[in-house]
């Protein structure tokens, strides 16, 4: 399906066609130049995502699923970083290959000895970080975060590291809590 008429901004570009781009700062007020927040986005700013494609039955790309909770890529990178762990946090050479499993099809031949892993590039912080490219999009990023004792600590874009443990649990809803007397409100809430 081609589309013929283009979308139309409501916001900082009303009636006007929408253009993305890839960068979250104030462009329709002149800033074309810095870093940006995710505080000052507007109705185009950052990347847009399609990681499962929708489309036509007789597209070969079509892909009208279901939002993926859980797949077999997800228990490969669980095994590997069991195998990780148990091991220290040092990889050997079964918990390289299943993350390579998956890796290489990243990759152009020519490309892949170069970029894969071997026992000693493979580190639990670069499998933190294979896995948030492998799961974008997934919702799987702040548990890992936390599994990884990164989510309080470390910084990322513009989030700035806290060090205050009771971040990694939500707060219990106000209302829940009126109506079972048995919950008390997690710390730091």
């Amino acid at each position: 399906m081609e589309l013929k008429t283009p979308v139309l901004g409501t916001e900082e570009y009303a009636k006007q066609p929408l253009v993305f781009v890839n960068s979250i700062r104030r462009e329709s007020e002149g800033d074309k130049t810095s870093q940006g927040s995710m505080a000052e986005g507007e109705e185009n700013s950052g990347a847009r995502f399609n990681k499962y494609k929708s489309g036509r039955l007789s597209d070969d790309n079509y892909q009208e699923n279901d939002y993926i909770i859980y797949r077999l890529t997800e228990v490969i990178f669980n095994k590997a970083e069991a195998i990780m762990r148990k091991n220290g946090g040092s990889a050997n050479q079964e918990a390289v290959d299943l993350i390579n499993s998956s890796r290489k099809r990243s990759f152009a031949a020519a490309d892949w000895e170069a970029n894969k892993y071997t026992t000693a590039k493979l580190t639990l912080d670069e499998l933190l970080a294979e896995r948030g490219r492998e799961f974008i999009f997934e919702g799987k990023r702040r548990t890992d975060l936390i599994r990884f004792g990164k989510f309080t600590t470390a910084a990322w874009w513009d989030h700035k590291p806290t060090g205050d443990p009771n971040k990694e649990l939500f707060p219990i809803p106000q209302q829940q809590i009126a109506i079972n007397p048995n919950l008390q409100q997690n710390p730091g809430y």
